[in-house]
Order: C-alpha cells, then structure tokens, then sequence
C-alpha cells in the first residue's frame, strides 16, 4: 500500500513546522515496513519518501500546510493514477483545496487543473480559514472541506477527470445569522463555556451520512458544541441555489457543553444508525442516533430519541492489545488503572490561547474494521501520546462499563493515524516527526522519520 502524508511547513502557533509538502511512504502490507527503491533501474524515476509540492520543492504554489487529503479512484484506472484531494491550511488568509493525482507506480503527485482551479477555501479573502477537512461526495459530484478559524465550508463541484471546477464553488458560513439548537431550543452564542477556545463556529469535519430517502453532511463544531446536520441536496439548475440545505444545530448534550467536537465516524453497518463524536477539549467521546430516512442526527424533540451515551477515551488501563477483553482485568491491570488516573489529571489544565496543542486533547478517531471498537489518539501535554481503543455494544453504543484499553504511540501529538487492517494501527506523531506502526500485542515501532511534522495521513490501494 502507499500512505500520503501531509505535513506542516510553517512555524504556527501550535506547532512548529518543518516538513516540505507531501510524502508518498511505499509500505510492504504484510510486514508493515518500508519497501526500499534502491536497486531500480535508470530508466525509473521513483519519489516515494522524497518531499513533493512543498513551498521548498514547488515554490509559491506549493502547499505549505497540507493537513488533511483523501483519495478518490477515477473510473479508468488505467494509467495507474488516482486523485488525492488536499487542503491547505493558512492561518494569514483563507487557505486553498486543491486537486492532485498521485501515479501509484512512481510515487509522484502533480497538481491536477489550471491555476486558476486551486480554490480558495474561504471567500473573506483577508480572514484565517484554517481549512482542515475535506471529502468527495459518494455521488462523486462534489468536493467539500470545512475551515476551522472563520467556521464555513466550501462546496466545489468536481469535473470528470477529478479536476475542481472554478466556476462551481459555493461557501456556507455556520455563524452567519442566530441559530437555535434543536435539542433545547436555545440560541447558539459566543464565546461558549470554554471561552478561549469557542470565540465562534469552528467547523472541523465534513461527513458524508447517507439516508434512505435523503443524505445529509454532518459537521463537527468546536465553537457551538454541535454537530450541525446539513441537508445534501447534490446538482441544482442555475440559480436554484447551491447543493447544500439550511444547516441545522443537532448533536448537543448538556453533559457535552464545553467538551468541542473535533472528528466523527460513522458505524459501518448500515444497520447500526449510530455516530461517534470525539470532544477535543473534554476528551470524551459520545455516540448519536442517526435518523434512518434523511442520514441526520436524530434531535430530541423525536419520539424515538435516546440521549447519547459517553466514555473518556482517559478512562482505562495501559495495554499493548486494542481488542483484549478488558472485563478480566489482573492485578497488574488493577495497578496500570492509576495510569488513566494520571492522564485524566493532565486533561484538566488551564485553558490556553486558540489554535493551542498544549492541553491534553483528542485528535483524530477511527472504527476497527470488525466494528468491535472505536479508536481515539489523544495528545497528552508533556508525554508520549496514546490510542485508546473503546468497546461497543451489540447495538452500537458504547460500553461505559468496560474500560478503555490505552496504548502509547512511542511519539508525542499523534494529530492522526490509520486502521491498516484488523490488528495495525499507523499513527502520525506531529511534534517528534515519527510515523510508527502499532501491531496488535507489540509495543509501537517506528516506520519513519523522514517526514518531518506529519499531521495526517491517506492509505491509497496498490
């Protein structure tokens, strides 16, 4: 398989980067280790792990903080490309999405349209956007991303060839006119209960929900404490408006105020109408009925509405396994609990200027492929960084009653990692440039260093 990596080339103010653009990383799928490109002949240009379409390696329009890509398989895979879209993330101005195409058997990527078909994330051209998100919508019609600093999304239709289209870009701002949440009919307003951190909406995610009768867009807001569900309405004639609804405030628990929805993932049983919100600023992790018609979070003013079920990702015993059953807990297991203790004392710090990684926080969840776990990476301040693994229900919910097996990534801020079959995790280590690999019952590993200041990470087939 390969795995792209983004990394940060700007010192921010919550981290300092030092990478150059993207990596393209040639991963053996049974060993979990680098294949090497030494021995190739002279007439094959490879770039796997060399740094690509970076400001250092591609000049001003390269990317300077591509922090989150995903992959999307053209129709006529014939010519062994595929189309990685990716954002870039500027804190002086709105950002770029832009579309690029990855050539499987050489490892390069190169920009893919006109210039004028890198597309500016926000339209306040003057404003941080902070674009950190992005996905292609299953109808393959659109690319959307989200900005976290000025709260919005862009919706960019997608050509053919993968390329964006210009002259298709529509932007939704989640901030712009007062909005009651549905579940308590309050007015949302700034700052919430954690002022520094929730000034405004701080849109953080963009996430396909497919319904039977309608799909929506949900979207994890760390300013507003919901997760917004957003009508899909996909292509509209000219003039009839752009392919998004009215945004509306689901997704909020008072038990959650304050806790900042970061990432989501969906179960993967169609059956399974759940949704798993990781809250960065609480490290809490809480699960939403999805309604089965429109693909929404279903709010409390339904009948069939249960309130969410919660655990903190901090709540468990250290461990080198994520699918142990953590109900025959020995007495070592009994000692190791004092080290969720002590990660959850380091949760509790004061607060601290936005955009910050210096409280302990969670970054990026995931689902095990069997379904059994939802996996959670947290950036613990001054420490090795941890993956807990939480265990569901039959039904979906999660499972308060059992601990969370927690397991140390060797690295410190793993802002994001990915599930490479049942047993392996690999995670990115922003603030130590490592990229490690854990395997189920082994203590983590390094896969690479020559990646410096990863912060997200796109597993692309071979």
């Amino acid at each position: 398989m390969l795995i792209v990596v983004g990394t940060y080339s700007e010192k921010l103010g919550h981290v300092a980067g030092k990478g150059d653009g993207l990596y393209v990383l040639d991963v053996d799928d049974e060993t979990l280790t680098l294949k090497s490109h030494r021995h190739e002949t002279t007439t094959t240009t490879t770039f796997f792990g060399r740094p690509q379409l970076g400001p250092c390696s591609s000049g001003r329009h390269g990317l300077a903080n591509p922090t989150y890509l995903v992959a999307h398989e053209p129709k006529d895979t014939s010519d062994g490309k595929v189309v990685i879209y990716a954002v870039d993330e500027r804190e002086d101005h709105p950002g770029t999405l832009r579309a690029l195409t990855l050539d499987k058997r050489t490892g390069e990527l190169s920009p893919l349209g006109d210039e004028k078909d890198i597309i500016a994330a926000d339209d306040r051209q003057h404003e941080g956007g902070a674009c950190c998100h992005v996905m292609v919508t299953p109808d393959e019609n659109y690319v959307l991303a989200a900005n976290y600093l000025c709260g919005s999304l862009v919706v960019v239709g997608r050509r053919e060839d993968g390329s964006l289209n210009s002259d298709d870009v529509h932007y939704y701002r989640l901030d712009g006119t007062p909005v009651k949440r549905v579940d308590d009919d309050v007015t949302i307003t700034y700052p919430g209960p954690n002022a520094n951190r929730q000034d405004r909406a701080h849109a953080h995610m963009v996430l396909y929900s497919k319904g039977s009768e309608s799909d929506s867009i949900l979207v994890p807001d760390l300013g507003s404490d919901c997760v917004w569900s957003i009508p899909y309405v996909g292509p509209r004639r000219k003039g009839c408006g752009g392919p998004l609804g009215t945004p509306v405030a689901t997704g909020y628990d008072p038990v959650l105020a304050g806790g900042g929805p970061r990432h989501a993932v969906l179960h993967p049983d169609p059956s399974v109408r759940k949704v798993y919100v990781a809250y960065e600023l609480t490290s809490l992790v809480a699960s939403f009925d999805i309604d089965e018609k429109t693909g929404a979070i279903i709010s409390s003013s339904v009948p069939s509405y249960s309130r969410p079920t919660v655990c903190n990702v901090l709540a468990g015993t250290r461990s080198d396994s994520f699918y142990s059953d953590a109900s025959e807990a020995s007495a070592s297991e009994e000692n190791e609990k004092d080290f969720g203790k002590s990660l959850q004392h380091e949760a509790k710090k004061e607060s601290v200027p936005a955009c910050s990684d210096k409280e302990t926080s969670v970054a990026a969840i995931r689902m095990t492929p069997d379904a059994s776990h939802v996996l959670v990476s947290s950036r613990i301040v001054n420490g090795e960084g941890t993956i807990s693994a939480l265990p569901l229900l039959e039904n979906g919910d999660l499972n308060p009653q059992l601990p969370a097996r927690i397991r140390g990534v060797l690295g410190r801020t793993p802002r994001d990692f990915v599930v490479v079959g049942l047993p392996a995790v690999v995670a990115a280590c922003q603030d130590t440039d490592e990229i490690v690999v854990l395997q189920e019952g082994e203590e983590a590993v390094l896969l690479t260093k020559d990646a410096p200041t990863p912060v997200c990470l796109c597993v692309v087939p071979t």
